[in-house]
């Protein structure tokens, strides 16, 4: 049990402080955190400021059948970011009585260009997990690598 304990939680602390902290010594000490707390601040000021402007399919059936592939494409304002800093994924599924996305599966969608106006577009190309009526939607996630 305590073997346990140590793999599940002491270990992944002990990792992350050693990359929060980082291996050199003097003034470079810190600079992973100093990097992750300047990424979050960029982050906060910027997150009002995305928007996505617009999405669209292609490749959907007028019936949808398990396994057809849609292609999405995603336009999205960063509002500063840049591409890699954020995740773009599609959300679909099954849509209920309530217009509402049942068991959704997320998928990630791929930066392809900046698009009119600067914004960023983003698209990926995915087999329905369902058929019948289907939704979709896009979502954009804070990412540091």
């Amino acid at each position: 049990m305590v073997k346990d304990y140590t793999r599940q939680y002491y270990a992944p602390a002990a990792q992350s402080l050693r990359r929060t902290v980082g291996t050199s010594s003097g003034a470079a000490r810190f600079a992973p955190a100093r990097e992750l707390a300047a990424y979050r601040t960029r982050a906060q000021q910027a997150w009002p400021h995305i928007e996505i402007t617009d999405v669209d399919s292609t490749g959907l059936p007028d019936i949808p059948l398990l396994g057809s592939k849609v292609t999405l494409t995603a336009t999205v304002r960063l509002g500063g970011l840049r591409p890699d800093e954020v995740d773009v994924q599609a959300v679909l599924g099954r849509v209920d009585t309530n217009n509402s996305l049942v068991a959704p599966e997320i998928v990630p969608m791929t930066h392809t260009g900046t698009g009119e106006a600067g914004a960023d577009v983003f698209v990926t190309t995915v087999p329905l997990p369902v058929a019948g009526s289907v939704g979709y939607t896009v979502r954009v996630l804070p990412h540091n690598a």
